[in-house]
């Protein structure tokens, strides 16, 4: 195994999850209904995309020369969307609902990749960081569905 396989794992899996979680947010952006609502995905958006570059860039810093076809690319397959798309207009409730589980979901994905005690330093330090939005955005969405 070479030194950085591990670090490179771990954040390919941080950034299929997170690309994951942005394909969520742009279909229920899509999906819903109160302006504010959709500003608020469109916002989440953009903030993950950013999260993920830094991931990814990492990872191509980790392989140096080597190519970069081992960075992740999200499974577009996944059942939030399709649901979403087949259903076309939810509630803004019910969407924030299946937001807040895919939140979730995040969270626990970067809390187990943080408890990884074979993470390097650096590595750790990035997951951290993309953490901490992860969990504002968290809190917001648990606000929203309150409010709702």
């Amino acid at each position: 195994m070479a030194p950085h396989d591990h670090d490179i794992d771990v954040l390919n899996s941080l950034i299929a999850a997170t690309l994951d979680n942005v394909h969520r947010y742009d279909q229920a952006q899509m999906g819903a209904d109160n302006p504010q609502v959709k500003q608020l995905f469109a916002r989440r958006v953009i903030e993950r995309r950013l999260v993920t570059v830094e991931l990814q860039t990492k990872v191509r810093r980790l392989l140096g020369s080597k190519d970069s076809e081992t960075v992740a690319v999200p499974d577009m397959s996944s059942p939030f969307g399709s649901t979403l798309t087949a259903a076309n207009r939810q509630s803004d409730r019910h969407l924030v609902d299946q937001i807040e589980a895919g939140e979730v979901e995040l969270r626990l994905r970067y809390s187990n990749a943080l408890a990884d005690s074979t993470l390097s330093g650096p590595v750790r330090n990035l997951a951290q960081r993309a953490y901490e939005l992860i969990k504002i955005g968290h809190g917001e969405m648990l606000n929203l569905r309150r409010l709702i």
